[in-house]
């Protein structure tokens, strides 16, 4: 679908867009590993895809490079990408995405090892606190991340993420809590590292 896509003779505008949810699909899927070729060249032309997409296709275009690379294990690029959309202006993303954006980018600083991320946990719990609709999927993470960093003992780390995991799935019962696990399967990662294996 890729190639088929990059030879189809339409405005580029709508290629850019299909390339959007060409990324999409991998992060659906799960297949991490099997977009790098393709996450690669786009973040090598990276100009030539936005330039042609709405400030919203933008936003997801980085969305989805930040949770493929990611899954790929490559944090900082992930990151990268993350820091992308939150230092847009504020009128541009979602307040629900953005939150969702600085959770991840928690995560993201517990998988690069960082410790002294208790500006940023306070940073974000006051974003969340100052928007309209609050989220217990939202405290149930913050409380999760305070509590695992700097924790190295597989088996103390194993029991706070089943804890996490299962407030996660009870709250994923209830319509609007689990828009945010559609952004990112908050679960998974839990699980992953319950299970000592890749997300």
């Amino acid at each position: 679908a890729y190639q088929e896509a990059k030879r189809l003779d339409i405005p580029e505008v709508y290629k850019a867009s299909i390339f959007v949810n060409i990324l999409d699909s991998y992060i659906l899927a799960g297949t991490f590993h099997e977009s790098e070729k393709k996450v690669n060249e786009v973040q090598k032309n990276i100009l030539n895809y936005t330039e042609h997409l709405s400030v919203y296709n933008e936003v997801t275009l980085f969305f989805n490079l930040a949770l493929l690379n990611f899954g790929m294990k490559k944090y900082s690029k992930a990151l990268y990408w993350l820091n992308e959309i939150i230092n847009r202006p504020s009128n541009s993303v979602n307040t629900s995405f953005s939150s969702i954006t600085r959770l991840i980018r928690l995560i993201v600083f517990y998988e690069l090892g960082y410790t002294d991320i208790e500006n940023h946990l306070r940073a974000v719990h006051r974003y969340v606190a100052k928007q309209d609709h609050q989220y217990q999927i939202d405290q149930v993470l913050l409380k999760c991340i305070r509590k695992i960093v700097g924790i190295h003992d597989k088996k103390k780390l194993a029991s706070i993420m089943t804890e996490t995991r299962n407030e996660l799935e009870t709250l994923s019962a209830n319509k609007t809590e689990s828009v945010t696990l559609y952004y990112f399967d908050f679960i998974s990662w839990c699980e992953s590292k319950i299970e000592n294996r890749p997300f």
